[in-house]
């Protein structure tokens, strides 16, 4: 099965991703979420805590998860992200603090190290853009920031 990259650009608290996430065809997701983006600093941190939560692949970080998770400080979920460097840089690197429009640079460096694109599709917002769905057709990466810009 295919891998379908999703990009969430107007994230909110993420409920779209955590769909994208813990969706399943048989005991395979064919999803992965590769970048939320939301502009509000609240939605934006509860972005990142679920970002965390989905690369907890151990014991020991679930644990600590739910263990904040019973009595949540910005102290204690600093605890967590330090604890947990590499979970945390994962996190961080998913979810982003930005807003369209005014941080499109950034937004376009963080989507341009996927032009891989030989057979993925992206999907955004309900939107999905499918690059080179078959083989013998070619997509290019300009069609695709061209939608990009006409959406933002």
């Amino acid at each position: 099965m295919e891998n379908i990259i999703a990009i969430d650009l107007f994230a909110g608290p993420g409920g779209l991703g955590e769909g994208f996430s813990s969706y399943q065809t048989g005991k395979i997701n064919p999803f992965n979420l590769a970048l939320s983006i939301e502009k509000e600093h609240q939605a934006h941190k509860t972005l990142e805590l679920r970002s965390f939560f989905r690369h907890c692949r151990n014991k020991k970080s679930r644990d600590d998860y739910y263990e904040y998770l019973k009595n949540p400080s910005e102290e204690k979920r600093d605890l967590l992200f330090s604890a947990h460097p590499e979970i945390s840089l994962k996190a961080k690197n998913e979810a982003l603090c930005l807003e369209l429009g005014r941080d499109n640079k950034f937004i376009h460096e963080k989507i341009l190290p996927m032009n891989n694109l030989s057979n993925h599709r992206f999907t955004a917002n309900n939107i999905t853009i499918c690059l080179n769905p078959h083989p013998t057709l070619t997509f290019p990466l300009s069609l695709f920031y061209s939608w990009f810009n006409a959406v933002i």
